[in-house]
C-alpha cells in the first residue's frame, strides 16, 4: 500500500507545527512544505525583535478579536501555555518569562527556535522545499493536484498555512482558498503604527500612560503602557495593540466627514482635580519662573512645551499671570490631548493582519474545510489576529498543532 501524500502550503509557524504533529501521529506520512521565499519561517526570525515572543503566560481567548474568540476556544484549550512549553521542551527550546508574562527561549535568539523546528523536521523526514511557488490546485476526486514550478504532484490532504499581508507577505493563499469556495472577509493592517497629525516636535519621545481612541467623543477602545512619537504619528505596543479599531474605522470609513482621534493621558496616576490642585500650588511657588518651566519635574519637558502651547499660552508668559482658567485648561490637557489619526502605516510595517477566511467555514476542531474534504487551514490567513505580546505566534502553534494532529 503506497504512502498517502500530504503537502503543507507554507513554511511558517503553523505549517511546521503542523508537519511534526502530523510526522509524530503518522511516520507513514510524506509530508513536503512547499515555501515560495528563499527561506522558511522566515517571521518567526523576525519575533520579538529577533528573540522570538514564543507566547505569553496571560494567553486568553480575549486577547484575540472579538468574533474569532469561540473559534479559537477548543484549539487554544487544546495547546496552551503548558502544551506549547512540552512541545519546545521535545526540541530542545527552554523557556524564559520576562515582565508582563512574554515567553521567550532562555537564550533570547529566535534563530534557535528556526534551527531546532527545522532540526525536528529533518529528523522526522519531512521534505521542505524553497522557492516553490503553487501556481494551482485542484481536487481531482479523492486527491489533489498540484502545479508547483511547471511540476505536477499529487496530494491526498493539504494544509494551507501560507500566512497573510503583514509584513510583506504574499496573498496567494486567499487565492488558493476563493477558488475552493471560501470566503475571505475584508483584510487591513493591524499591531501596526499610527499615523498621526501633529506630533512632529515630539519625535522620540517615550512616556508611559494611557491612549484612548475616539469616534465622536465615544471612547472606542482604550489601553494603558508604553507610548511613543514618531514623525508620522504614534508607535509603541500600547498604540500598536489599539491600532486595530483605527484600521478597522478607516478600512470601512464610508462617510468622509466621519473622523478618529488618539487621546492621551500623561499623567494616569492622578485625577484632572487633582492636577489642578498640584498646578494651583506650583503657581504659588514657582511664580516668579515663565511658564517653560512651569512643568519641568512633572513631566516630559518636550511634552510639557507642547501642553503650554496647546493651551493657547506662551512659554515667555510669567507663571503668577496664569489665570485659574489657564491651569484648568492645562490640568485637562493633562489628561486629554489629542491628535486626529490618518489612519496606519501599510501591510508592510505591521506584524498582524486582521480580517481573512470566513471561520464559519472551518471545523474549529480539525481546522479542516467544511467545503472541502482533505483542505486545512491554519494560522494567520484565518480570520484571527491578537494583540502583540505572543498571541499571534501562540495562534500559529496552537492551529498547526490541531490540524496536525487532525490529519
Amino acid at each position: 500500500m503506497s504512502k498517502e501524500n500530504l503537502f503543507i502550503i507554507g513554511g511558517g509557524a503553523s505549517g511546521f507545527t503542523a508537519s511534526i504533529f502530523a510526522k509524530r501521529k503518522n511516520p507513514n506520512l510524506n509530508i513536503t512544505i512547499f515555501e515560495k521565499n528563499k527561506r522558511v519561517l522566515k517571521k518567526v526570525l523576525a519575533t520579538g525583535n529577533g528573540r522570538c515572543n514564543i507566547t505569553n503566560k496571560n494567553l486568553s481567548l480575549d486577547k484575540y478579536n472579538r468574533e474569532s474568540e469561540k473559534f479559537i476556544k477548543y484549539a487554544i484549550n487544546s495547546f496552551g501555555v503548558s502544551e506549547a512549553e512540552s512541545f519546545f521542551a521535545s526540541i530542545g527550546i527552554l523557556f524564559s518569562e520576562e515582565n508582563g508574562g512574554k515567553i521567550y527561549p532562555m537564550n533570547k535568539q529566535a534563530s534557535s527556535v528556526v534551527d531546532m523546528l527545522l532540526a525536528e523536521a529533518d529528523h522526522l523526514g519531512i521534505d521542505i522545499k524553497c522557492e516553490s511557488e503553487i501556481t494551482s490546485i485542484k481536487k481531482k476526486g479523492s486527491f489533489f493536484e498540484i502545479e508547483s514550478n511547471s511540476e505536477k504532484l499529487r496530494a491526498d490532504k493539504i494544509i494551507i498555512s501560507c500566512g497573510s499581508k503583514s509584513g510583506g507577505g504574499f496573498s496567494s493563499g486567499y487565492d488558493i482558498l476563493k477558488q475552493f469556495g471560501h470566503t475571505i472577509t475584508p483584510l487591513f493592517p493591524a499591531v501596526v503604527q499610527v499615523k498621526a497629525i501633529g506630533t512632529k516636535p515630539l519625535t522620540g519621545m517615550k512616556f508611559v500612560g494611557k491612549a484612548k481612541i475616539l469616534k465622536s467623543k465615544k471612547i472606542l477602545e482604550e489601553a494603558e503602557g508604553e507610548i511613543l512619537f514618531t514623525d508620522y504619528g504614534l508607535s509603541g505596543p500600547t498604540i500598536m495593540n489599539l491600532s486595530r479599531v483605527i484600521s478597522k474605522f478607516f478600512a470601512e470609513k464610508k462617510n468622509l466627514k466621519e473622523e478618529i482621534f488618539i487621546s492621551l493621558d500623561f499623567l494616569t496616576e492622578f485625577t484632572e482635580e487633582e492636577i489642578y490642585s498640584l498646578l494651583l500650588e506650583r503657581r504659588k511657588i514657582l511664580g516668579h519662573l515663565n511658564a517653560e518651566l512651569f512643568l519641568n519635574g512633572v513631566i516630559n519637558k518636550k511634552i510639557s512645551f507642547e501642553v503650554i502651547k496647546r493651551a493657547n499660552l506662551k512659554l515667555s508668559t510669567p507663571v503668577y499671570s496664569l489665570s485659574n482658567s489657564d491651569l484648568k485648561t492645562v490640568a485637562y490637557l493633562l489628561k486629554n490631548f489629542e491628535f486626529k489619526s490618518e489612519g496606519v502605516m501599510p501591510f508592510i510595517n505591521s506584524q498582524v493582519c486582521a480580517g481573512g477566511v470566513e471561520l464559519s467555514q472551518i471545523d474549529p476542531f480539525t481546522m479542516e474545510s467544511k467545503k472541502v474534504n482533505g483542505l486545512f487551514v491554519t494560522g494567520e490567513i484565518l480570520n484571527v489576529d491578537g494583540i502583540c505580546g505572543g498571541y499571534n505566534l501562540h495562534w500559529a502553534w496552537a492551529s498547526g498543532h490541531l490540524a496536525g494532529k487532525s490529519i
